[in-house]
Parts: structure tokens; sequence; C-alpha cells
């Protein structure tokens, strides 16, 4: 049974759609050119359809829509791709799913930074340019007279600016439930891959059934916060460091996943580097990233015991918090190597350079056979590392089920 259904309006565009969601680690079916006989297998978590609904009559385009809820149901969650560029029947499709799906609010999100659309104001730029000053204004089929993306879907739809997105996802789950009680179209700004991320981590976190309305990316972040393949799945990241970089990663990491920080006191850990201690774990902690990591001042020749100590920790959390555990995130040379010890680690096999000097991996031998392990020294990587090492590991895992 699918448990995503993606109505796409042309094939480019559920090819689009499909791939992206396939990088996420889901399992992907696509079907070329809708027709209600077709028989699709449902063995896969998503399905993407070209409806091909941009080069139809309004009329048309509307009955495609209805024929594709009237045989998939509402019980799986649904998503509408639309163009980049605002181009096609935006309005009349969002309307039919919105009225298919009373529960549901639509959440806009036109941009595809990597391929130059962004959205700012409400206004949708191509290559930083409004719509229609480029060559799109003279497009035959759908000429573009406003970049003003919430004028595409009607005048009671709300916006979500980007101050409000850079605050991060709290924020942006604060103002779609605000909003969602006065329409149930909402617009979002974005410019970064980054935003999209903030957007689709807030939508999950509002509770409420969205509806993504856009081009492809947010629809596969927001599947990816949305439907998740285990109860609870856990990162455990044993930081070692704590250098400034190591702190701006950090405070990227808990704007973009759920992460409880652990902040173990130092002569804890220096207790634990000789002996096995209990650690009591967070009563409200119910999955995402539990990071652990020593005091901000470490005293000058202590590194290589609290790392011992730290990874006696972390060794600690992987029993107590077993199975949920899915992968583990080390950060720092010293704690990693303590840490593989404690945990009788020998063999990874890499996988993945998730940045540049930050390889993912699997463990190969016996107690922790098939555990995904990320290791990054506590200089290495960008701002945003400890987030895509966590993106890596839950992608894989959904690729595993």
């Amino acid at each position: 049974m699918y448990r995503l259904i993606c109505i796409c309006d042309d094939l480019t565009g559920s090819s689009v759609q499909a791939i992206l969601l396939r990088n996420k680690g889901f399992r992907v079916e696509q079907i070329v050119d809708w027709n209600p006989s077709i028989a699709s297998s449902g063995n896969a978590d998503v399905l993407t359809i070209n409806g091909d609904t941009r080069r139809m009559e309004q009329d048309d385009a509307a009955q495609t829509i209805v024929s594709v809820l009237a045989t998939y149901g509402s019980q799986p969650a649904y998503a509408k791709r639309i163009d980049t560029t605002l181009r096609g029947h935006l309005k009349t499709e969002t309307d039919i799913l919105l009225r298919h799906l009373p529960e549901s609010i639509a959440l806009v999100v036109p941009a595809y930074p990597a391929s130059g659309r962004t959205t700012i104001g409400g206004y949708h730029l191509l290559n930083g340019r409004l719509l229609e000053k480029t060559e799109l204004a003279r497009d035959p089929l759908w000429p573009v007279r406003s970049s003003y993306a919430p004028g595409c879907f009607g005048p009671e739809t709300e916006r979500i600016p980007i101050d409000i997105v850079s605050q991060g996802a709290d924020a942006v789950a604060d103002a779609l439930m605000t909003a969602s009680t006065r329409s149930r179209v909402i617009v979002a700004d974005a410019l970064t891959d980054d935003d999209i991320d903030v957007l689709a981590f807030g939508a999950a976190k509002s509770g409420l059934r969205i509806l993504a309305v856009d081009p492809g990316p947010f629809t596969s972040a927001y599947a990816a916060r949305l439907l998740s393949t285990e109860s609870n799945p856990t990162i455990l990241a044993v930081i070692g460091s704590t250098s400034e970089l190591t702190e701006r990663q950090l405070a990227s990491l808990a704007k973009n996943a759920n992460t409880r920080v652990m902040t173990l006191r130092t002569d804890r850990l220096l207790l634990a580097a000789t002996q096995k201690i209990t650690w009591d774990i967070p009563a409200d902690f119910s999955g995402g990233v539990l990071v652990l990591r020593p005091g901000e001042t470490l005293e000058r020749g202590s590194e290589e015991i609290v790392a011992a100590g730290l990874a006696e920790a972390g060794s600690y959390f992987m029993k107590t918090l077993s199975p949920r555990v899915c992968g583990v995130i080390l950060s720092g040379g010293d704690t990693a190597i303590h840490f593989a010890r404690r945990m009788g680690i020998s063999i990874l096999s890499p996988e993945a350079e998730i940045q540049p000097l930050m390889m993912g991996g699997r463990v190969v031998n016996e107690p922790c056979a098939g555990l995904l392990v990320v290791t990054k020294g506590g200089l290495i990587g960008r701002e945003d590392a400890l987030e895509r090492a966590a993106e890596w590991i839950f992608r894989e895992k959904r690729r595993e089920s």
C-alpha cells in the first residue's frame, strides 16, 4: 500500500519528483501516463503519477485529479507537484485535492533553489528575476503575468515569510497553526535547501495534515520527516569536540532535526573512563538525534581520558536504547576510536563521503554488524555537517526497509 501519492503536472516533473524521493531512500514507482485502468503494484512507499494536467483544459485537469483520488482514496498522504515557474492549473488542482481531503492544509513551497527558483516576500524568482521579466512572459501556452505566488491560489491565501523560516522549525510550526485558522492554502518563502528543510521540519512538528504543493524538493523533504519507517528511530551522536565549528554544527542540527543535547559533567566522564556507571535518559526523549558531549571547557591534558569516558557513556546509551538506535555519529578522532573499542567495532565498510573528510559506513563485524556509522574530525565539515550526517543515516535506514 502506497503511503504517499504525488500527482504531477507533466512527465518531466513526475520523473524529477520520483528521483528526489528515491534519493531520500524511499521505494518509488512512477506511472508515466495516468489511466485509472493501470494496475500499479502497490509494493513501493511512494507513487508518482504523471497526470499531464498542464497540457489539458481546466475541466479535464480537474477530472484527472478526481480520478486519482477515486482510485487510491483518502488514506495515503498526497502531494501536488507543480511547475517550477508557476504555470498550470495551480488553484483548480489544489482546490479539488483540498475538497476531497477535508482535514488537509495545502502548504505551497514553490522554491527549487538548486535550479535557481527562489521565493521571497511571496514573489517567485527565476535566477533572481521576476518571472514576468523573463522569457516566460512570452510562453505560448502559459504566459506568466505575475510572480506573486499567493495570487495563483486566491485572495484568502496566507503566507509564511522568510523571517519566520529563518527562526527555525518551531516558529514555522506556530505560524502554520495560526495561518491554518484563516486559510487552507499557505505559501512559504524559501531561498535555500536549508529553508526547505526547516519548512518540512516545521510542517511535521505542527501535527497538521499537510498537502505538499511544490515542484519537488519540499515534498521529498517533508516525506522524509513524515514517513518514518520505524517507531521512534534514534541516532546517537557522540561529540568529543568543543570547537567553535562544532558549536555551529550543533546549532544547525538542532534547528533542522529533533535534537536533544546532553552535556555530561566532566567529573562523571572521568569516572566513566575507568568504571561502568549509569546515566539518566531524558524522560521526554522520543526519538531523533541524542547528542552526548562534554562540558564546554576541558582542562589541558584531560582530553584523552574525557574521550574515553564519553565513549563509555555512548556505549551505555547504545545498549540502553537498543534496538531504537539506527546509527551513530562520532565527532573527534579520540572519541571515535575509544567508542569503537568499547563497542567491539573493528571493521567498517565505507559507503559514502557525505562531505569532504566525513565518511559514512557500515559495521561489518559482530556484535554491531550492520550499524550505520559516520565519522568526522572536530574541525571537519561545513556548518550543516551533523545535519547531513543524520540525514544520510535516516535515508540509508529507509532503503533497508
